[in-house]
Protein backbone atom coordinates (compact mmCIF):
# COMPACT_ATOMS: atom_id res chain seq x y z
CA UNK A 1 0.00 0.00 0.00
CA UNK A 2 1.41 3.36 -1.06
CA UNK A 3 1.57 5.44 2.13
CA UNK A 4 1.76 8.75 0.27
CA UNK A 5 -1.41 7.98 -1.69
CA UNK A 6 -3.17 6.83 1.47
CA UNK A 7 -2.20 10.01 3.32
CA UNK A 8 -3.41 12.21 0.47
CA UNK A 9 -6.71 10.38 0.28
CA UNK A 10 -7.18 10.54 4.05
CA UNK A 11 -6.66 14.30 3.94
CA UNK A 12 -9.19 14.59 1.12
CA UNK A 13 -11.63 12.38 3.01
CA UNK A 14 -11.47 14.46 6.19
CA UNK A 15 -11.47 17.80 4.39
CA UNK A 16 -14.38 16.96 2.12
CA UNK A 17 -16.55 15.78 5.01
CA UNK A 18 -15.86 18.91 7.02
CA UNK A 19 -16.68 20.99 3.96
CA UNK A 20 -19.95 19.16 3.33
CA UNK A 21 -20.94 19.52 6.97
CA UNK A 22 -20.08 23.25 7.05
CA UNK A 23 -22.07 24.04 3.90
CA UNK A 24 -25.12 21.87 4.53
CA UNK A 25 -25.24 21.49 8.32
CA UNK A 26 -26.86 18.16 7.52
CA UNK A 27 -27.87 15.48 9.98
CA UNK A 28 -30.48 12.92 9.00
CA UNK A 29 -33.75 13.21 10.89
CA UNK A 30 -33.65 9.46 11.57
CA UNK A 31 -30.35 9.85 13.40
CA UNK A 32 -32.11 11.75 16.16
CA UNK A 33 -34.26 8.69 16.86
CA UNK A 34 -31.10 6.81 17.81
CA UNK A 35 -29.83 9.89 19.69
CA UNK A 36 -32.96 9.90 21.86
CA UNK A 37 -32.62 6.19 22.58
CA UNK A 38 -28.98 6.81 23.54
CA UNK A 39 -29.92 9.73 25.77
CA UNK A 40 -32.56 7.73 27.61
CA UNK A 41 -30.22 4.76 27.99
CA UNK A 42 -27.40 7.00 29.22
CA UNK A 43 -29.74 8.68 31.71
CA UNK A 44 -30.88 5.37 33.15
CA UNK A 45 -34.36 5.43 31.62
CA UNK A 46 -33.79 2.19 29.73
CA UNK A 47 -33.55 1.23 26.09
CA UNK A 48 -36.62 3.31 25.18
CA UNK A 49 -37.71 6.19 22.98
CA UNK A 50 -40.71 7.29 25.05
CA UNK A 51 -39.93 6.65 28.71
CA UNK A 52 -41.60 3.49 30.10
CA UNK A 53 -42.50 2.29 26.57
CA UNK A 54 -40.28 -0.59 25.48
CA UNK A 55 -40.13 -0.49 21.69
CA UNK A 56 -37.09 -1.27 19.54
CA UNK A 57 -37.33 1.59 17.07
CA UNK A 58 -33.62 2.00 16.44
CA UNK A 59 -31.92 -0.05 13.74
CA UNK A 60 -28.55 -0.35 15.48
CA UNK A 61 -28.15 -1.57 19.08
CA UNK A 62 -24.35 -1.26 18.83
CA UNK A 63 -24.44 2.36 17.68
CA UNK A 64 -27.00 3.20 20.38
CA UNK A 65 -24.76 1.72 23.08
CA UNK A 66 -21.75 3.69 21.83
CA UNK A 67 -23.67 6.97 21.92
CA UNK A 68 -25.28 6.04 25.25
CA UNK A 69 -21.79 5.73 26.75
CA UNK A 70 -21.02 9.23 25.47
CA UNK A 71 -24.25 10.52 27.00
CA UNK A 72 -23.53 8.84 30.34
CA UNK A 73 -19.95 10.13 30.60
CA UNK A 74 -20.14 13.56 28.95
CA UNK A 75 -23.84 14.40 28.70
CA UNK A 76 -26.47 14.15 25.97
CA UNK A 77 -25.36 17.45 24.40
CA UNK A 78 -22.27 15.65 23.06
CA UNK A 79 -24.14 12.82 21.30
CA UNK A 80 -24.43 14.58 17.94
CA UNK A 81 -20.74 15.50 17.82
CA UNK A 82 -19.75 12.01 18.95
CA UNK A 83 -21.79 10.46 16.15
CA UNK A 84 -19.92 12.57 13.58
CA UNK A 85 -16.55 11.65 15.06
CA UNK A 86 -17.48 7.95 15.05
CA UNK A 87 -18.52 8.25 11.40
CA UNK A 88 -15.32 10.09 10.49
CA UNK A 89 -13.14 7.50 12.22
CA UNK A 90 -15.09 4.68 10.56
CA UNK A 91 -14.71 6.29 7.13
CA UNK A 92 -10.98 6.78 7.62
CA UNK A 93 -10.54 3.15 8.65
CA UNK A 94 -12.74 2.05 5.72
CA UNK A 95 -10.47 3.93 3.33
CA UNK A 96 -7.39 2.22 4.72
CA UNK A 97 -9.12 -1.17 4.49
CA UNK A 98 -10.15 -0.53 0.88
CA UNK A 99 -6.54 0.23 0.03
CA UNK A 100 -5.35 -2.94 1.78
CA UNK A 101 -8.02 -5.14 0.23
CA UNK A 102 -6.97 -3.96 -3.24
CA UNK A 103 -3.24 -4.22 -2.56
CA UNK A 104 -2.81 -7.03 -5.09
CA UNK A 105 -4.63 -5.03 -7.78
CA UNK A 106 -2.04 -2.26 -7.97
CA UNK A 107 -1.63 1.36 -6.89
CA UNK A 108 -4.00 2.67 -9.55
CA UNK A 109 -6.80 0.36 -8.40
CA UNK A 110 -6.29 1.42 -4.80
CA UNK A 111 -6.31 5.10 -5.70
CA UNK A 112 -9.43 4.83 -7.85
CA UNK A 113 -11.52 3.07 -5.21
CA UNK A 114 -10.07 5.22 -2.42
CA UNK A 115 -10.70 8.51 -4.24
CA UNK A 116 -14.30 7.57 -5.03
CA UNK A 117 -14.93 6.63 -1.41
CA UNK A 118 -13.28 9.80 -0.14
CA UNK A 119 -14.96 12.24 -2.54
CA UNK A 120 -18.16 10.91 -4.08
CA UNK A 121 -20.80 13.51 -3.08
CA UNK A 122 -23.54 11.13 -1.98
CA UNK A 123 -21.10 9.17 0.17
CA UNK A 124 -20.15 12.43 1.89
CA UNK A 125 -23.77 13.24 2.59
CA UNK A 126 -24.31 9.76 4.03
CA UNK A 127 -21.18 10.10 6.16
CA UNK A 128 -22.55 13.32 7.65
CA UNK A 129 -26.00 11.86 8.26
CA UNK A 130 -25.32 10.82 11.85
CA UNK A 131 -26.51 7.30 11.07
CA UNK A 132 -24.75 4.05 11.97
CA UNK A 133 -24.05 3.03 8.40
CA UNK A 134 -20.38 4.21 8.23
CA UNK A 135 -19.70 1.86 11.16
CA UNK A 136 -21.50 -0.93 9.29
CA UNK A 137 -19.44 -0.37 6.13
CA UNK A 138 -16.21 -0.35 8.12
CA UNK A 139 -17.07 -3.62 9.87
CA UNK A 140 -17.99 -5.22 6.54
CA UNK A 141 -14.59 -4.32 5.09
CA UNK A 142 -12.80 -5.39 8.26
CA UNK A 143 -14.47 -8.80 8.25
CA UNK A 144 -13.50 -9.38 4.62
CA UNK A 145 -9.95 -8.23 5.31
CA UNK A 146 -9.73 -10.84 8.07
CA UNK A 147 -10.93 -13.55 5.68
CA UNK A 148 -8.52 -12.29 3.04
CA UNK A 149 -5.67 -12.69 5.54
CA UNK A 150 -6.88 -16.19 6.43
CA UNK A 151 -8.13 -15.19 9.89
CA UNK A 152 -11.61 -16.77 9.98
CA UNK A 153 -11.96 -16.75 13.78
CA UNK A 154 -11.34 -12.99 13.87
CA UNK A 155 -13.65 -12.51 10.88
CA UNK A 156 -16.48 -14.31 12.66
CA UNK A 157 -15.89 -12.19 15.76
CA UNK A 158 -16.35 -9.10 13.59
CA UNK A 159 -19.52 -10.67 12.15
CA UNK A 160 -21.03 -10.79 15.65
CA UNK A 161 -20.34 -7.09 16.17
CA UNK A 162 -21.56 -6.30 12.64
CA UNK A 163 -24.94 -7.95 13.21
CA UNK A 164 -25.41 -5.76 16.28
CA UNK A 165 -24.57 -2.72 14.17
CA UNK A 166 -27.36 -3.44 11.69
CA UNK A 167 -29.53 -6.51 11.22
CA UNK A 168 -29.57 -6.39 7.41
CA UNK A 169 -25.80 -6.92 7.47
CA UNK A 170 -26.82 -10.59 7.57
CA UNK A 171 -26.72 -10.43 3.75
CA UNK A 172 -22.98 -9.68 3.87
CA UNK A 173 -22.30 -12.25 6.59
CA UNK A 174 -24.11 -14.98 4.67
CA UNK A 175 -22.23 -14.18 1.46
CA UNK A 176 -18.84 -14.08 3.20
CA UNK A 177 -19.42 -17.45 4.85
CA UNK A 178 -20.63 -18.90 1.55
CA UNK A 179 -17.50 -17.59 -0.19
CA UNK A 180 -15.26 -19.12 2.47
CA UNK A 181 -16.98 -22.51 2.20
CA UNK A 182 -16.79 -22.34 -1.61
CA UNK A 183 -13.05 -21.70 -1.52
CA UNK A 184 -11.90 -23.59 1.57
CA UNK A 185 -14.56 -26.34 1.74
CA UNK A 186 -14.62 -26.02 5.52
CA UNK A 187 -15.13 -23.67 8.47
CA UNK A 188 -13.18 -23.87 11.76
CA UNK A 189 -15.62 -25.22 14.35
CA UNK A 190 -14.76 -22.57 16.92
CA UNK A 191 -15.19 -19.62 14.53
CA UNK A 192 -19.02 -19.25 14.62
CA UNK A 193 -19.25 -19.50 18.42
CA UNK A 194 -18.57 -15.85 19.17
CA UNK A 195 -21.16 -14.33 16.79
CA UNK A 196 -23.73 -16.98 17.75
CA UNK A 197 -23.28 -16.28 21.46
CA UNK A 198 -23.08 -12.49 21.08
CA UNK A 199 -26.04 -12.11 18.76
CA UNK A 200 -27.93 -14.84 20.61
CA UNK A 201 -27.63 -12.88 23.86
CA UNK A 202 -29.05 -9.83 22.12
CA UNK A 203 -31.96 -11.83 20.71
CA UNK A 204 -32.78 -13.21 24.16
CA UNK A 205 -32.60 -9.70 25.62
CA UNK A 206 -34.83 -8.35 22.80
CA UNK A 207 -37.45 -11.01 23.43
CA UNK A 208 -37.48 -10.45 27.18
CA UNK A 209 -37.22 -6.64 27.06
CA UNK A 210 -39.12 -5.67 23.90
CA UNK A 211 -41.29 -8.75 23.54
CA UNK A 212 -39.97 -9.54 20.05
CA UNK A 213 -36.70 -10.46 18.37
CA UNK A 214 -37.72 -8.50 15.25
CA UNK A 215 -37.10 -4.74 15.50
CA UNK A 216 -40.41 -2.89 15.71
CA UNK A 217 -39.18 -0.38 13.13
CA UNK A 218 -38.94 -3.13 10.48
CA UNK A 219 -42.54 -4.18 11.04
CA UNK A 220 -43.73 -0.55 11.02
CA UNK A 221 -42.02 0.25 7.74
CA UNK A 222 -43.54 -2.80 6.09
CA UNK A 223 -47.04 -2.00 7.33
CA UNK A 224 -46.91 1.74 6.62
CA UNK A 225 -44.89 2.01 3.41
CA UNK A 226 -45.19 -1.07 1.25
CA UNK A 227 -48.30 0.25 -0.53
CA UNK A 228 -46.14 3.04 -2.00
CA UNK A 229 -44.08 0.74 -4.21
CA UNK A 230 -44.43 -2.09 -6.68
CA UNK A 231 -43.46 -5.67 -6.01
CA UNK A 232 -40.10 -5.37 -7.82
CA UNK A 233 -38.49 -1.99 -8.56
CA UNK A 234 -34.78 -2.36 -9.41
CA UNK A 235 -34.69 0.86 -11.44
CA UNK A 236 -35.90 2.94 -8.50
CA UNK A 237 -33.24 1.41 -6.28
CA UNK A 238 -30.36 1.75 -8.75
CA UNK A 239 -31.16 5.37 -9.58
CA UNK A 240 -30.29 6.25 -6.01
CA UNK A 241 -26.59 5.65 -6.70
CA UNK A 242 -26.42 8.64 -9.02
CA UNK A 243 -25.57 12.03 -7.50
CA UNK A 244 -27.98 14.89 -6.92
CA UNK A 245 -31.52 14.04 -8.11
CA UNK A 246 -30.76 10.59 -9.54
CA UNK A 247 -31.35 11.48 -13.22
CA UNK A 248 -34.79 12.88 -12.38
CA UNK A 249 -36.39 14.44 -15.44
CA UNK A 250 -34.28 12.58 -18.01
CA UNK A 251 -35.94 10.59 -20.76
CA UNK A 252 -36.34 6.87 -20.11
CA UNK A 253 -33.76 5.83 -22.77
CA UNK A 254 -31.14 8.07 -21.13
CA UNK A 255 -31.93 6.67 -17.69
CA UNK A 256 -31.80 3.09 -18.97
CA UNK A 257 -28.47 3.75 -20.73
CA UNK A 258 -26.91 5.17 -17.57
CA UNK A 259 -28.04 2.16 -15.53
CA UNK A 260 -26.57 -0.21 -18.12
CA UNK A 261 -23.29 1.73 -18.07
CA UNK A 262 -23.25 1.56 -14.26
CA UNK A 263 -23.94 -2.18 -14.17
CA UNK A 264 -21.53 -3.15 -16.96
CA UNK A 265 -18.33 -3.17 -14.84
CA UNK A 266 -20.12 -5.07 -12.06
CA UNK A 267 -21.07 -7.86 -14.44
CA UNK A 268 -17.82 -7.94 -16.46
CA UNK A 269 -15.51 -7.71 -13.45
CA UNK A 270 -17.71 -10.09 -11.47
CA UNK A 271 -17.47 -12.79 -14.13
CA UNK A 272 -13.70 -12.28 -14.38
CA UNK A 273 -13.22 -12.60 -10.62
CA UNK A 274 -15.52 -15.62 -10.44
CA UNK A 275 -13.51 -17.45 -13.09
CA UNK A 276 -10.32 -16.74 -11.19
CA UNK A 277 -11.94 -17.76 -7.88
CA UNK A 278 -10.72 -14.44 -6.56
CA UNK A 279 -12.19 -13.57 -3.11
CA UNK A 280 -12.84 -10.05 -4.44
CA UNK A 281 -15.72 -11.63 -6.34
CA UNK A 282 -17.82 -11.05 -3.25
CA UNK A 283 -17.98 -7.31 -3.92
CA UNK A 284 -19.75 -7.36 -7.33
CA UNK A 285 -21.85 -10.31 -6.11
CA UNK A 286 -22.88 -8.42 -2.98
CA UNK A 287 -23.73 -5.31 -5.01
CA UNK A 288 -26.18 -7.33 -7.11
CA UNK A 289 -27.73 -9.29 -4.23
CA UNK A 290 -27.97 -6.28 -1.90
CA UNK A 291 -29.82 -4.18 -4.46
CA UNK A 292 -32.04 -7.07 -5.48
CA UNK A 293 -33.15 -7.47 -1.86
CA UNK A 294 -34.13 -3.80 -1.68
CA UNK A 295 -35.76 -3.96 -5.12
CA UNK A 296 -38.13 -6.53 -3.62
CA UNK A 297 -38.24 -4.76 -0.26
CA UNK A 298 -40.95 -2.17 -1.02
CA UNK A 299 -39.42 0.42 1.32
CA UNK A 300 -38.35 4.04 0.98
CA UNK A 301 -34.69 4.03 -0.08
CA UNK A 302 -33.08 6.40 2.37
CA UNK A 303 -29.66 7.66 1.29
CA UNK A 304 -27.77 5.79 3.99
CA UNK A 305 -29.02 2.42 2.74
CA UNK A 306 -26.71 2.90 -0.23
CA UNK A 307 -23.33 3.06 1.53
CA UNK A 308 -22.68 -0.74 1.57
CA UNK A 309 -23.55 -0.77 -2.13
CA UNK A 310 -21.23 2.14 -2.83
CA UNK A 311 -18.35 0.41 -1.04
CA UNK A 312 -18.92 -2.80 -3.02
CA UNK A 313 -19.13 -0.85 -6.27
CA UNK A 314 -15.95 1.16 -5.66
CA UNK A 315 -13.94 -1.95 -4.78
CA UNK A 316 -15.31 -3.62 -7.91
CA UNK A 317 -14.22 -0.67 -10.06
CA UNK A 318 -10.80 -0.71 -8.44
CA UNK A 319 -10.39 -4.41 -9.12
CA UNK A 320 -11.51 -3.89 -12.71
CA UNK A 321 -8.98 -1.10 -13.18
CA UNK A 322 -6.21 -3.33 -11.86
CA UNK A 323 -7.24 -6.08 -14.30
CA UNK A 324 -7.26 -3.62 -17.19
CA UNK A 325 -3.85 -2.17 -16.34
CA UNK A 326 -2.35 -5.65 -15.96
CA UNK A 327 -3.46 -6.45 -19.50
CA UNK A 328 -1.32 -3.64 -20.96
CA UNK A 329 1.77 -4.81 -22.85
CA UNK A 330 4.47 -2.69 -21.18
CA UNK A 331 5.41 -1.57 -17.69
CA UNK A 332 5.78 2.02 -18.93
CA UNK A 333 2.20 2.05 -20.22
CA UNK A 334 0.94 0.74 -16.88
CA UNK A 335 2.81 3.41 -14.91
CA UNK A 336 1.67 6.20 -17.25
CA UNK A 337 -1.97 5.12 -17.05
CA UNK A 338 -1.93 4.91 -13.26
CA UNK A 339 -0.31 8.35 -13.08
CA UNK A 340 -2.91 9.78 -15.45
CA UNK A 341 -5.66 8.34 -13.28
CA UNK A 342 -4.30 9.93 -10.12
CA UNK A 343 -4.12 13.37 -11.69
CA UNK A 344 -7.40 13.21 -13.58
CA UNK A 345 -9.89 11.75 -11.11
CA UNK A 346 -9.50 14.02 -8.08
CA UNK A 347 -10.29 17.47 -9.66
CA UNK A 348 -13.68 16.47 -11.12
CA UNK A 349 -14.63 14.72 -7.87
CA UNK A 350 -13.76 17.84 -5.87
CA UNK A 351 -15.86 19.88 -8.30
CA UNK A 352 -18.79 17.51 -7.77
CA UNK A 353 -18.37 17.83 -4.00
CA UNK A 354 -18.58 21.63 -4.19
CA UNK A 355 -21.56 21.59 -6.55
CA UNK A 356 -23.28 18.86 -4.56
CA UNK A 357 -22.87 20.64 -1.23
CA UNK A 358 -24.28 23.96 -2.44
CA UNK A 359 -27.07 22.31 -4.38
CA UNK A 360 -28.13 20.30 -1.36
CA UNK A 361 -28.05 23.40 0.84
CA UNK A 362 -30.72 24.94 -1.41
CA UNK A 363 -32.60 21.69 -1.97
CA UNK A 364 -35.90 20.61 -0.39
CA UNK A 365 -33.80 18.53 1.99
CA UNK A 366 -32.62 21.80 3.51
CA UNK A 367 -36.12 23.12 4.30
CA UNK A 368 -37.02 19.76 5.76
CA UNK A 369 -34.22 20.02 8.29
CA UNK A 370 -34.80 23.68 9.14
CA UNK A 371 -38.53 23.14 9.63
CA UNK A 372 -37.81 20.40 12.16
CA UNK A 373 -35.31 22.53 14.04
CA UNK A 374 -37.75 25.43 14.20
CA UNK A 375 -40.70 23.34 15.36
CA UNK A 376 -38.57 21.42 17.85
CA UNK A 377 -37.39 24.67 19.43
CA UNK A 378 -40.94 26.06 19.46
CA UNK A 379 -42.31 23.02 21.27
CA UNK A 380 -39.44 23.11 23.75
CA UNK A 381 -40.29 26.71 24.62
CA UNK A 382 -44.10 26.54 24.60
CA UNK A 383 -45.29 23.00 25.29
CA UNK A 384 -45.88 21.75 28.86
CA UNK A 385 -43.73 18.86 29.99
CA UNK A 386 -46.64 16.42 29.96
CA UNK A 387 -47.69 17.28 26.39
CA UNK A 388 -47.67 14.75 23.57
CA UNK A 389 -47.20 15.18 19.82
CA UNK A 390 -48.51 13.23 16.82
CA UNK A 391 -46.31 13.74 13.77
CA UNK A 392 -44.07 12.34 11.06
CA UNK A 393 -41.09 12.35 10.96
CA UNK A 394 -40.24 12.14 14.64
CA UNK A 395 -36.45 12.47 14.78
CA UNK A 396 -35.30 16.00 15.48
CA UNK A 397 -38.61 17.25 16.89
CA UNK A 398 -38.70 14.38 19.38
CA UNK A 399 -35.06 14.89 20.30
CA UNK A 400 -35.34 18.65 20.85
CA UNK A 401 -38.76 18.80 22.50
CA UNK A 402 -38.29 15.77 24.81
CA UNK A 403 -42.08 15.27 24.67
CA UNK A 404 -44.03 12.04 24.36
CA UNK A 405 -44.17 11.21 20.64
CA UNK A 406 -46.96 9.53 18.71
CA UNK A 407 -45.24 8.45 15.51
CA UNK A 408 -47.44 8.45 12.37
CA UNK A 409 -45.48 5.58 10.80
CA UNK A 410 -45.34 3.57 14.02
CA UNK A 411 -41.55 3.25 14.19
CA UNK A 412 -41.54 4.00 17.92
CA UNK A 413 -45.28 3.85 18.63
CA UNK A 414 -46.84 0.39 18.98
CA UNK A 415 -50.31 1.88 19.47
CA UNK A 416 -50.13 3.66 16.10
CA UNK A 417 -49.00 0.47 14.41
CA UNK A 418 -51.88 -1.45 16.01
CA UNK A 419 -54.37 1.05 14.55
CA UNK A 420 -52.70 0.89 11.15
CA UNK A 421 -52.83 -2.90 11.15
CA UNK A 422 -56.47 -2.99 12.24
CA UNK A 423 -57.46 -0.50 9.53
CA UNK A 424 -55.09 -1.84 6.89
CA UNK A 425 -55.11 -0.14 3.51
CA UNK A 426 -56.80 3.01 4.78
CA UNK A 427 -55.97 6.37 6.38
CA UNK A 428 -59.03 6.04 8.62
CA UNK A 429 -56.68 5.05 11.46
CA UNK A 430 -55.66 8.71 11.78
CA UNK A 431 -58.93 10.11 13.13
CA UNK A 432 -59.69 7.05 15.26
CA UNK A 433 -56.26 7.32 16.84
CA UNK A 434 -56.62 11.05 17.56
CA UNK A 435 -60.10 10.62 19.03
CA UNK A 436 -58.92 7.79 21.28
CA UNK A 437 -55.52 9.20 22.36
CA UNK A 438 -56.03 13.00 22.15
CA UNK A 439 -52.41 14.12 21.54
CA UNK A 440 -51.77 17.67 22.74
CA UNK A 441 -50.33 18.68 19.37
CA UNK A 442 -50.81 17.35 15.86
CA UNK A 443 -48.18 18.41 13.33
CA UNK A 444 -48.97 18.12 9.63
CA UNK A 445 -47.60 19.38 6.38
CA UNK A 446 -49.56 22.48 5.44
CA UNK A 447 -51.51 20.84 2.60
CA UNK A 448 -52.61 17.66 4.38
CA UNK A 449 -55.69 18.91 6.18
CA UNK A 450 -57.03 21.19 3.37
CA UNK A 451 -56.72 18.36 0.86
CA UNK A 452 -57.86 15.67 3.30
CA UNK A 453 -54.80 13.62 2.38
CA UNK A 454 -52.05 12.16 4.56
CA UNK A 455 -48.41 12.38 3.49
CA UNK A 456 -47.42 8.93 2.15
CA UNK A 457 -50.93 7.74 2.91
CA UNK A 458 -53.40 5.59 1.00
CA UNK A 459 -55.30 8.53 -0.51
CA UNK A 460 -58.73 7.65 0.86
CA UNK A 461 -58.78 10.60 3.24
CA UNK A 462 -57.84 11.27 6.83
CA UNK A 463 -61.45 12.42 7.39
CA UNK A 464 -64.23 10.02 6.41
CA UNK A 465 -66.77 12.82 6.14
CA UNK A 466 -67.74 16.33 7.17
CA UNK A 467 -68.37 15.25 10.75
CA UNK A 468 -64.77 14.05 11.16
CA UNK A 469 -63.39 17.34 9.86
CA UNK A 470 -65.72 19.34 12.11
CA UNK A 471 -64.74 17.24 15.13
CA UNK A 472 -61.04 17.83 14.45
CA UNK A 473 -61.46 21.60 13.94
CA UNK A 474 -63.54 21.86 17.11
CA UNK A 475 -60.92 20.07 19.19
CA UNK A 476 -57.72 21.43 17.58
CA UNK A 477 -56.83 24.98 16.63
CA UNK A 478 -54.22 26.01 14.08
CA UNK A 479 -51.02 27.61 15.26
CA UNK A 480 -49.74 29.61 12.28
CA UNK A 481 -46.30 28.39 11.38
CA UNK A 482 -45.29 29.35 7.87
CA UNK A 483 -42.12 31.36 7.58
CA UNK A 484 -41.66 30.76 3.85
CA UNK A 485 -45.08 30.68 2.17
CA UNK A 486 -43.59 31.32 -1.24
CA UNK A 487 -41.95 27.91 -1.40
CA UNK A 488 -45.03 25.95 -2.51
CA UNK A 489 -46.05 22.37 -1.68
CA UNK A 490 -44.46 20.34 1.11
CA UNK A 491 -42.17 23.07 2.29
CA UNK A 492 -43.44 23.74 5.77
CA UNK A 493 -45.38 22.22 8.63
CA UNK A 494 -48.23 23.57 10.70
CA UNK A 495 -49.11 22.85 14.32
CA UNK A 496 -52.58 22.06 15.58
CA UNK A 497 -53.05 22.49 19.31
CA UNK A 498 -55.68 20.69 21.35
CA UNK A 499 -58.39 23.00 22.67
CA UNK A 500 -61.05 22.61 25.33
CA UNK A 501 -62.04 24.24 28.62
CA UNK A 502 -59.14 22.75 30.58
CA UNK A 503 -56.63 23.55 27.83
CA UNK A 504 -57.82 27.06 27.01
CA UNK A 505 -57.31 28.26 30.59
CA UNK A 506 -53.58 27.66 30.48
CA UNK A 507 -53.03 28.30 26.78
CA UNK A 508 -50.22 30.65 25.77
CA UNK A 509 -51.57 31.21 22.25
Amino acid sequence: MNRANTLVLLMLLVGSRFFMSAVTGYTSDDAFITYRYAENLGNGNGFVYNVHERVQGTSSPLYTWILACVSYVFGAQWISLASRLVSLFSDALSLVLIMRILSSSGAGAQFLAGALFALYPKVLLISNSGMEIPVVAMLMLLSFHCFQRDRPVLAFAVFGILLLARADAFIWVFMCVSLWVWQKKTIPLIAPLFPLVLFGVWLVFSFLYFGSVIPHSIIAKRVSWQHLFGFFEPVRVLLGYFPFHALRGFLAPVTASMIVIMLAPVIVVGVHLFRRKDPLFIFPAFFIVYNMVFAFGRVIMADWYYLPGFVAYFVTLGSGWGWFVDSLPSVRAKVNLDTLLRYSIVPPLIFLVIVGAYRWAHDPGDWFQHEHVRIGHWLKEHAPDDASVLLEPVGYIGWESKLYIHDNVGLVSPDVLAYRQRLAGSDAWFMEYIQDHRPTYVILQDWELPRNQLFLGYGDGMFRGTSDRQWFLSHYELVEFNSRPERGDSVHFVIYHQVGPEVREGSSF
